[in-house]
Formats: structure tokens, sequence, C-alpha cells
């Protein structure tokens, strides 16, 4: 069985390896280097922490290079934030029930990881969709709502959010975008639909508070 751990913190690595001697085990403390590794060892199990201290750079993002790649290694995450909105956003991201098996806390004895780790090795998928309902209700219905609210906008239509944050108004962000005035019309419809409201310095303040649940756990829109 082999088990590579990503972590951008050395110390990390050396504890997980210690806990895991019944292994073969190899660290990686670069995420940009993890991807060639995985590719060219093929390891059983990935055990990845979920942040990595940059929006954009995080287990999130080297799971879904790693599926894309066709990468059958199993990932197991940890992070230090908030589990639950970190089961949610791996849900949404529909990487639970492909390559991620388990999200563990950093909090947790090391026990359960140890015990994760041997369920995942015997072929055994310790997180379903009962573990993403239970996640669910555990987060504040505020939160929940926020979250489901941004993944059900298009790519395009989070680049609009986005634009309107640092733009005071609708031609500026046509221009900023590079798209005609009516087309961000349109969006913005169809935004202020979504989140029920009547403007977009709304659904602003709202993705500040979108963007800053996300970089608790490492994943960027």
């Amino acid at each position: 069985m082999k088990i590579l751990i990503v972590d951008d913190h050395e110390v990390m690595i050396s504890g997980i390896t210690a806990l895991l001697d019944d292994y073969e085990t190899r660290g990686c403390a670069n995420l940009d280097q993890a991807l060639p590794m995985i590719l060219e060892w093929e390891p059983d199990i990935i055990i990845c922490d979920l942040d990595f201290g940059e929006v954009g750079k995080g287990g999130f993002d080297l799971a879904e290079k790693a599926w894309e790649a066709d990468c059958l290694s199993k990932f197991i995450m940890y992070t230090g934030a908030d589990i639950n909105k970190a089961i949610l956003l791996g849900d949404i991201k529909g990487l639970i029930g492909k390559n991620i098996f388990a999200i563990e806390s950093k909090v947790r004895p090391t026990a359960e990881l140890q015990e994760t780790v041997q369920k995942v090795a015997d072929g055994k998928r310790p997180f379903d969709g009962y573990t993403v309902r239970v996640a669910k209700s555990n987060l504040p219905d505020e939160d929940l709502l926020l979250i489901e609210r941004f993944f059900s906008l298009t790519e395009r239509q989070l680049e609009l959010v986005g634009a309107y944050a640092v733009q005071p108004d609708r031609k500026s962000v046509a221009k900023e975008l590079h798209i005609a005035d009516s087309t961000v019309k349109n969006y913005t419809s169809r935004i202020l639909e979504v989140f029920d409201v009547e403007n977009m310095r709304t659904v602003v303040a709202q993705y500040q508070k979108f963007q800053e649940i996300l970089r608790t756990v490492g994943y960027q829109a």
C-alpha cells in the first residue's frame, strides 16, 4: 500500500509518516510538484491538507486535477477549518463520490486518521451521501444557502459578481469583462433572481463572505 502525504508543512508530513509506519509513504511539500509525483508514483492513497495558505492552491484543486488526469488514487483530506463546510464544498464540487473518500479534522485524535486510512485501504468509502446530509444539517442555514446559491451560478456569472466587487457601475463591469452592456444587464437580472435581492451591492457583500468561507478551506470559486 503506497501513501503520499501532501502538506506545505514538513512537520505534518513527518508526523503522519510516523503515524503510518506500517505503509510505504512519501511526502510532498510543494503543491505544484504533487500532481507529477502522483502520476509517476501512482500512490494508492493520498493524504492531503485542504489549505495551502493561498486561494486556488489547495487540496480540492489537486484532487480535481488528479481526477481529470485519470488518476485512480483515493484522497483523504484533512483541515483545521470547519469540516462541515469542507464536506459541503467537496460535494458541490462533485469530488465526494469520485476520488475524495474522506475529510478529517486536524483537531481530532490521530487514531481516527489511522482508522480512516485502514478503511480506505480495505476498499471502503467512509464518506457518502449520508455524511453530506449530516454536514449540511450542522451548518447555519445562512451559510448553507449562501454556498449553494453561489455554486449555482455559472463561471461567467461568478466573474460578473467579482467584477462588481471592484467596479463602480454596470458600464465599468462591461468594459472590464469585454462584453456588451446589454449582456451584463441580462446576467445581472439572473443573479438578482437567484439571490432574491434588488441590487448587486447586496450580492457583492454576500460574495465577500462566500470568499472568506472558501479561503478557510483553500478553495477557489
